[in-house]
């Protein structure tokens, strides 16, 4: 019988998403999250409030809008204090008014950006630029689309080598119906989604659905931007919205957090296996807070994401090898087990082997043929010392057909 075998690390000193950043480096966020903060003030007079609600949400990065009126002070102390939680700080500006050829707001946003982290010493510093330009909102996008896109890409080089020259990562939003727009101009031709992935370290497809099936869902939304991005090493997370919208498909408004955790466990258990893909973005911060009170994550607001795995035998047996003796009467199916998709928790016998192996064998009849599954080992499993696993590990697996 075929066997998986899982390194697990679980008895750590650190969190697993902790650390400070290194500028330019490009980071593994797929088991943390990301959101928005366009309420700047909230750093200053709600800043427990909002790293409560971020630590809670198992947010890793922060896209900050700047706001020049708010003193430089108060960016060096929340991005000092993000930094030491493990979180880095992105600066965040954009405005489809950023196409017309006047317009200052972008060498603005820069001059300022430039000089803060001249000024900053480094855990003060924005870990990376993140820009949200949004061309097709202006009214150019519909009187001259060529022209707005090529504004739209003139912005996006110039934050480009900017962007280089300070040492940062440069990102980008993206909607993903932008690979159905083409270009044709100083820039070459082409899809614009593409050229704007060649021109940045990392993309958010702002994939607002709130379903992952049919050809409308999110899955098959970004198909095309996360295999293009794997060819050139370009990291994508992939945006959904918490924002009371209509149509309400394009937004988790009114289904709340658990159906939330539920299609991105899907999306993640699609696509956990690309390169390019780099977990999720939330927008944002403040419509996240208010659709429900319950902790990120698909199952506990302790669980880690462990890569998921594909085409899994349908009688496969899992082997779990940790980094330490256990405590046998603390694994038991309570705290090591397996769902299904729909949540159906699947009868399984879990076994200690040895003194640090456990062994997660298949139901009897074995698994469905094509379904996806979702191995849990809770944070209640102990070591032989008694001690608690710093963070519990989830995998999602699917099936072969």
């Amino acid at each position: 019988m075929m066997f998986y075998r899982i390194i697990v690390c679980l008895f750590l000193s650190f969190m697993i998403v902790g650390g400070l950043p290194i500028h330019g480096e490009k980071r593994d966020y797929r088991s943390s999250y990301s959101t928005w903060v366009w309420r700047t003030y909230q750093i200053v007079d709600h800043q427990e409030e909002l790293f409560r609600e971020l630590e809670s949400k198992r947010v890793q990065k922060i896209y900050l809008q700047v706001n020049r009126d708010i003193s430089k002070v108060e960016y060096r102390t929340f991005i000092q204090k993000a930094s030491k939680k493990g979180m880095d700080v992105y600066a965040l500006e954009g405005s489809p008014s950023w196409v017309e050829i006047d317009n200052q707001r972008a060498s603005l946003f820069m001059d300022w950006l430039e000089k803060y982290q001249k000024e900053a010493s480094q855990p003060q510093q924005f870990t990376g630029i993140h820009l949200d330009v949004e061309p097709h909102a202006h009214a150019m996008w519909d009187t001259n689309q060529q022209k707005a896109i090529t504004r739209y890409q003139a912005i996006l080089k110039s934050f480009r080598k900017k962007a280089a020259a300070l040492n940062l990562p440069f990102e980008s939003d993206l909607p993903f119906w932008f690979d159905g727009v083409s270009f044709d101009n100083e820039n070459g031709k082409g899809r614009l989604s593409d050229w704007v992935i060649r021109n940045t370290d990392g993309i958010t497809v702002l994939a607002y659905r709130n379903f992952v099936e049919g050809k409308n869902g999110i899955i098959p939304l970004i198909e095309h931007e996360t295999e293009y991005a794997n060819k050139l090493n370009t990291k994508v997370e992939v945006g959904v919205e918490t924002k009371d919208m209509n149509p309400a498909y394009l937004t988790f408004y009114e289904l709340g957090q658990q159906q939330m955790n539920d299609v991105l466990g899907k999306v993640a258990n699609h696509y956990g296996d690309a390169s390019s893909f780099n977990g999720f973005a939330v927008h944002e911060y403040n419509s996240w807070t208010e659709i429900d009170k319950e902790p990120i994550s698909y199952e506990e607001d302790a669980f880690i994401l462990y890569k998921s795995k594909k085409n899994v035998g349908v009688n496969h047996n899992w082997v779990i090898q940790l980094n330490t003796a256990l405590d046998e009467e603390s694994v038991h199916s309570k705290t090591v087990y397996v769902k299904k998709d729909n949540g159906e928790k699947i009868d399984v016998n879990v076994n200690l082997e040895g003194a640090d192996r456990v062994v997660v064998q298949s139901p009897n009849g074995g698994y469905e043929t094509g379904a996806s599954y979702t191995l849990y080992i809770d944070d209640e499993v102990l070591s032989a010392k008694g001690k608690k696993m710093k963070n519990g590990v989830f995998m999602p697996f699917m099936i072969e057909n």
